[in-house]
């Protein structure tokens, strides 16, 4: 059972027990566009998560075609982490990093989850514990769920906030699945079903170049019969060096046009 603060928040716990020997099992995938900033940070976050959780897999950074010295921070690195760089000559958007980083990942031998997220240091690496155990007990895809009644999003904008929380609504509005949240990059799923989306849909698994391809991906993997199961956490905007990338308009229409498919695609199921 989770430990809840007043606030209805993960508490820490009092007694960290010691991790689990869960070793190269695990690949991280971080699509990245300019965070030199947040970087250094990031690495050491990841470290003391992997720590806690007993991963020792690699960490796959995907540069979509970064202006400053995001993949020098990556070559240049001398800790840990198994870093693996994947650069794109030019800035192609989040969705189509985000494929290039999956594929890459169940190429690593051994892999059998696949966690993705953001590089601005906004993902809460201290749930990486409680995702892992609810994909090891049974889910194929675990989505960090800051919409969660349990979860949270602080440090944004409120149009930021107000377009997260609406584009979360009309999705499970649109596709009758009953989640609270399906933006959020940070998530963990089983490679074999991946692997499995991804010989099905090929590039087509994420068709959206920019941040809507999120959306699509946990879409198109719940639609594939995929279990999801969420964890509640607090996604802290206020921790990102710089501005986000995210366009709220592009964005905004890239949500609306997923939404409309996957409604059509939900009535002519149902027919």
């Amino acid at each position: 059972m989770e430990n809840l603060t007043h606030h209805g928040r993960p508490a820490l716990a009092a007694h960290v027990p010691a991790p689990e020997p869960r070793g190269d099992s695990v690949a991280l995938v971080i699509p990245a566009y300019d965070e030199e900033a947040n970087l250094p940070r990031l690495f050491r976050q990841i470290e003391e998560a992997f720590r806690r959780t007993g991963v020792t897999g690699p960490v796959i950074v995907v540069d979509d075609g970064s202006r400053d010295a995001t993949a020098s921070l990556v070559r240049d690195y001398s800790g840990p982490l198994r870093l693996d760089l994947v650069r794109h000559g030019a800035n192609l958007g989040l969705g189509r990093a985000l494929r290039t980083g999956l594929r890459r990942a169940i190429g690593h031998p051994g892999v059998e989850w696949v966690v993705t997220l953001e590089a601005d240091t906004t993902s809460d690496l201290g749930a990486l514990g409680r995702m892992l155990r609810a994909a090891e007990e049974g889910a194929d895809v675990v989505q960090a769920s800051n919409h969660h009644p349990r979860g949270d999003l602080l440090g944004a904008p409120l149009l930021r906030r107000l377009t997260s929380r609406s584009a979360s609504w009309l999705m499970r509005l649109a596709s009758g699945l009953e989640l609270h949240t399906f933006t959020n990059l940070y998530r963990c799923i089983r490679a074999d079903v991946l692997n499995g989306a991804l010989e099905r849909h090929g590039d087509g698994l994420i068709a959206s170049a920019g941040f809507s391809g999120v959306t699509e991906l946990l879409v198109r993997l719940a639609r594939g019969g995929a279990r999801v199961v969420e964890v509640p956490v607090v996604l802290d905007a206020g921790r990102r060096s710089g501005e986000s990338s995210m366009r709220v308009i592009p964005t905004t229409i890239g949500q609306l046009r997923i939404a409309a498919v996957t409604a059509r695609a939900r009535v002519a199921a149902a027919r």
